[in-house]
Order: structure tokens, then C-alpha cells, then sequence
């Protein structure tokens, strides 16, 4: 009979790595052990479970001051989970990463006598230590650097693009000067609610915005921003008339871009590509997406912007609106569910926007994010933005519960 994979994870600290053992070996079984004064991240950790499969026996908490006491007490266990599944042969793993330390010694000390593998996994490192044990070789490539697609998969969830016509994508991520030049220009708020209502007129449509003309006031016609675009090849000029002169989009693609929230992610998208790891000289991401829906039961969950790095997830809502500060529009509580969805607390969530940062909407919007533990990133610091996702990937703010 082949052998099921059992994982007794001891734990009670940081859940980064109990969490990255779990999404690597995918155990039929798991046994939580932690100390009397419990495990802080153990939700997260079910959560996680949970959406692999896992069958999650009840968590059993020992005393980790008597290392007698806790030797005992995991052997126990361990018995008893086999005598509970007494028709499959197990094969056991122990993980101590975030351990207490008498905890992990006798953890240490029972893989010795049971001759079972014992990891240490130093995650900046991107090492899985066997101790007691050799244990098959580990890939630490699909240890520490999953794909978007293989995470989401691993959720149990599928992902699909957003495409609104042919070509789209492909085109859009080749203007990253386009998306640099709104997302830094000081005009840009100026100029973007005419394109967005020039869009979002009654009964008109995408080819409407493209083929029908917009007249911009003297003072935004003036402006550096609206020449570059000319200039560009995104916007078009015709002959003027008595009401004006009219601009066009140079295309069907050049007007979804500017009339949607797209050039947001595309810059932010850009942004993370270009910003580099730790002296290697390659995109500290592992993998970076934009412009991604989530299909779960009859609802999709939108994603805006998602970055892995080292198994982790980060996601980003972008919003280019007029008010994004507003409470009725329900932003954090729309982004802290989709990253409900996709791994809980071990997500990592920041909010983008163009905005400048300010007022009294914005400073009660920037304390229920903390609350929520979502990083909030305005106008101000998008020139660094790519940065800033770095080390909320690598150190983040809000510690993965």
C-alpha cells in the first residue's frame, strides 16, 4: 500500500514557513501541536489547510517549559493519529521552524527515535534543513518560488485575463512610458475625468468613446500632458471648428486604456518588472500579474495587481477615481475579501491610487486600512512604487498572521 504523506507541524510563532511546508508537500494529514499559550497565526494556517484538502486534526497544546513532558506528549500523538488511522501506512514529516525552542528540541528528539524527518526551513535563505533524517530532495525552486497559476491552483481557484478585445494586453504592456507619464504627471488629475466622462456617457460605448470627438476646455487643451499624448500617438487632433478643436483617441485599444483604471496596473505591473532582487540583477518578483479575474461559484473576485515572491502573495487594488477615499465605496473591504479568498492572512494587500494623500477622508480611509492591515500608497510615492511592493513583499509592514 502506498504510503500517505503526514505532516505534525510545531508551531507557535512566525507562519511564513509552516505555511510554505504545507503548500509544498500537500499532506493527507496534519496534526497542529503548539504550546499552552498558543498559536497566534494557527486561523491563517487552517484557512490554508482547508483550501488544499488537509484532513486538520483537533490542535493538541503541551506545556513547552518541561521538555520530559513535551517528548512524551508528541510520541503520543502521533500513536494515537495512527491508531485513529489505523487502515494507511504514514509517512511522517515534523516541521519546527517557528517553533518554541524547548517545543522544537523535543520535537527533534522524537524524529530521532522515530527516525522521521525534521525540517528547519530558513525561507530568506531559501534552504529546507532535514534534520534526523534525509528526506527526498527538496525543489526549492517550487519551494520558495511559485507561479501565480501553480498558488492559485494550490487555492483551489483558476485564473483568466481580462481581455476586451484582441491584441489588448499585448499592445497596453508595451506603453509603459504612456502609464509612467500619467501615473507621475501632476496633470494627469486634471485631464483623466474628462476622458472618464467622455467614456461613461448614457448609452454610449467603448467605439463611442473612440470615434466620437471630445472638446477639452482652453486651460487642459494648454496643458504639457495633453501635447505629450499628441505627441505620443495616443491622442489625435483635428482642424478646428467654431465649438473648438477635437481630439480623438487614436484607437479603440489607446481609448480603453485611458478611460479605464487600466494605465494604473500596467504602471505598477512595469514598475515591479523593472525593480530588481537582492545583487542578482533579475526582478526580485517571482512572478507579477495584472488585469486578473478569479471565477468562485457565480461571483469573480477581480485582482488588479498580484506578485509573488518566495510562495507569498501579494495583491494590489489600483483606483484612479475622482474620491477614492470615500467609505461607501467599500475599497479595503472589497480587497481584504479577495485576499480572504486567496490565503488569508498569510496575503500581503495594498491599496494604489493617484490621488494625493490628504484631508479628512483620506486620514479616516488610512486608519481602516491599518486596521485591516493594507499598506496605503498615494500619488506621492508612486515614482517608487515598484520599491515599496518590493519590501512589502520582503519585510512586510503587517507580519503574515
Amino acid at each position: 500500500m502506498e504510503k500517505k504523506r503526514a505532516l505534525m507541524v510545531v508551531a507557535g510563532g512566525r507562519g511564513v514557513p509552516d505555511a510554505l511546508a504545507l503548500l509544498y508537500l500537500k499532506p493527507a494529514l496534519v496534526l497542529p501541536v503548539t504550546s499552552i499559550e498558543g498559536w497566534e497565526t494557527k486561523t491563517a494556517f487552517f484557512h490554508l489547510a482547508d483550501r488544499i484538502g488537509c484532513e486538520v486534526l483537533p490542535m493538541e497544546q503541551i506545556d513547552a517549559y518541561n521538555l520530559t513532558a513535551a517528548i512524551a506528549a508528541l510520541k503520543n500523538f502521533r500513536e494515537q493519529c495512527n491508531r485513529l488511522h489505523s487502515t494507511r501506512e504514514w509517512d511522517w514529516i515534523i516541521t519546527i521552524t517557528s517553533a518554541p525552542k524547548i517545543l522544537a528540541f523535543a520535537a527533534y528528539e522524537v524524529a530521532k527515535e522515530l527516525e522521521i524527518p525534521c525540517w528547519y526551513i530558513a525561507s530568506q535563505q531559501e534552504k529546507v534543513v532535514s534534520l534526523v533524517k534525509e528526506y527526498e530532495q527538496v525543489d526549492t525552486n517550487r519551494f520558495f518560488h511559485l507561479s501565480f497559476n501553480d498558488y492559485i491552483k494550490i487555492q483551489g481557484r483558476t485564473c483568466q485575463e481580462r481581455k476586451p478585445f484582441p491584441d489588448y494586453r499585448h499592445t497596453v504592456q508595451n506603453w509603459g512610458d504612456v502609464a509612467e507619464k500619467l501615473a507621475r504627471s501632476e496633470e494627469t488629475s486634471q485631464l483623466l475625468p474628462i476622458f472618464y466622462r467622455h467614456r461613461k456617457r448614457p448609452g454610449k460605448s467603448i467605439d463611442n468613446a473612440f470615434r466620437d470627438p471630445m472638446f477639452l476646455p482652453p486651460e487642459i487643451e494648454a496643458l504639457q500632458l495633453v501635447k505629450w499624448l499628441v505627441g505620443r500617438g495616443m491622442l489625435k487632433v483635428s482642424r478646428t471648428r467654431p465649438e473648438g478643436t477635437p481630439y480623438r483617441f487614436a484607437s479603440k485599444i489607446a481609448a480603453q486604456f485611458m478611460t479605464t483604471g487600466d494605465w494604473l496596473e500596467v504602471y505598477v505591473w512595469d514598475q515591479i518588472n523593472k525593480t530588481k532582487g537582492e545583487g542578482n540583477g533579475k526582478p526580485f518578483a517571482d512572478d507579477c500579474r495584472w488585469g486578473c479575474k478569479i471565477p468562485k461559484d457565480e461571483v469573480e473576485y477581480e485582482l488588479d495587481v498580484a506578485v509573488m515572491y518566495k510562495a507569498q502573495l501579494v495583491i494590489a487594488e489600483c483606483k484612479t477615481d475622482e474620491q477614492p477615499f470615500r467609505g461607501e465605496n467599500n475599497y479595503l473591504r472589497i480587497l481584504d475579501a479577495v485576499a480572504d479568498q486567496l490565503g488569508g492572512d498569510y496575503v500581503s494587500k495594498v491599496f494604489i491610487t493617484n490621488c494625493r494623500k490628504g484631508g479628512a477622508s483620506y486620514e479616516a480611509f488610512n486608519a481602516q486600512a491599518r486596521q485591516l492591515n493594507i499598506e496605503v500608497v498615494t500619488w506621492e510615492s508612486l515614482p517608487a512604487i515598484g520599491e515599496i511592493i518590493k519590501q512589502l513583499a520582503m519585510h512586510p509592514k503587517y507580519p503574515r498572521k
